[in-house]
């Protein structure tokens, strides 16, 4: 069994399902096991640099380590997905998960902390709203996958529409065999939003706004979209 875990894509990309699956053998690092369990091992989008910030500010950061965090863990943070080369060299024998979500559901997601806060390290060109979130999931994604040290790619769709092969994929990753409770892997609402007309209602985020954004998505846009995700939708092959 692998002692050391790491879960890391972009926000509300699906990381907290592996983070639900993984929590039956891990320490997830947080010492209350709520209803959701849903828990970034790093506290929040704050106004100061978080871990994995630090590490695309070209820091190289001593690991957050925290009282309650016993081996074996796996733990979630999306920002870990910036941090993978840094991770390996502190943690060589840990394994890590990239959790990846088709990119047209993913720029209508309201949450918007990770290209808010995160936007600037990435050089940015668009300036419409839907455009500018596709340049920044397909610049991130790419990053990632220059960087390397991928152990495994976890497409939420895959999790939602191909349960049992997937979960088996984690599961032979970090060398479980035990029964696995998959109750938890439901399809999202959203899912295939973008098929549709839809509003996305910015509420608060990293700047504490209040909620005074709305923009329209029609799939008419789909097009033009395309063309600025391109290169990661089609290495992960979404149509």
């Amino acid at each position: 069994m692998v002692k050391q875990i790491f879960i890391g894509g972009h926000f509300s990309s699906g990381t907290r399902v592996v983070q639900f699956l993984l929590r039956q053998f891990y320490n997830i690092g947080r010492r209350v096991r709520d209803e959701f369990g849903d828990q970034d091992y790093e506290v929040g989008f704050s106004k100061r640099p978080t871990w994995g910030e630090k590490v695309l500010m070209g820091e190289r950061p001593e690991f957050p380590i925290q009282d309650e965090l016993k081996e074996p863990f796996a733990l979630k943070n999306p920002e870990f997905m910036f941090c993978v080369p840094h991770l390996k060299k502190l943690f060589p024998e840990s394994k890590f998960i990239l959790v990846v979500r088709n990119g047209f559901d993913q720029i209508l997601c309201d949450n918007r902390c990770m290209s808010v806060k995160l936007g600037q390290y990435f050089d940015l060109k668009e300036v419409d709203y839907f455009k500018r979130e596709m340049e920044f999931w397909n610049k991130t994604y790419k990053k990632v996958i220059e960087n390397g040290q991928i152990d495994l790619i976890i497409k939420l769709e895959d999790l939602v529409n191909n349960t049992l092969v997937s979960v088996k994929k984690i599961m032979k990753l970090v060398g479980i065999k035990k029964p696995v409770d998959i109750s938890m892997i439901k399809k999202p609402e959203s899912m295939g939003r973008y098929n549709n007309d839809w509003v996305v209602k910015l509420g608060q985020d990293v700047l504490k706004e209040e909620r005074i954004e709305e923009y329209l998505y029609k799939p008419e846009m789909k097009k033009e979209l395309s063309k600025i995700g391109a290169e990661m939708l089609n290495y992960f092959q979404y149509d």
